[in-house]
């Protein structure tokens, strides 16, 4: 189970809110990557409502970014 969320993560970038807890629930998501999940699903919706070039902006996008490279750091392991 985990190397199929870690190799979702990995073609599709951070999976939609509505994917992340319908896999929670069925216990596709292992509590492990469950948080990170939401923090980077947050973080990319909040980089989107984010005006391009700002700070914010940069800065959702660079948390969402570090998710996505934990996810492929996990996947080496």
């Amino acid at each position: 189970m985990a190397i199929a969320i870690i190799n979702d993560v990995e073609l599709n970038a951070i999976l939609p809110l509505q994917e992340i807890l319908r896999r929670a629930r069925s216990g596709e998501i292992p509590k492990k990557f469950l948080v990170p999940l939401l923090i980077g699903r947050y973080a990319e919706d909040a980089a989107d409502a984010s005006q391009d070039g700002s700070f914010a902006r940069v800065l959702w996008l660079s948390i969402a970014e570090g998710i996505e490279d934990w996810f492929q750091a996990e996947a080496a392991h």
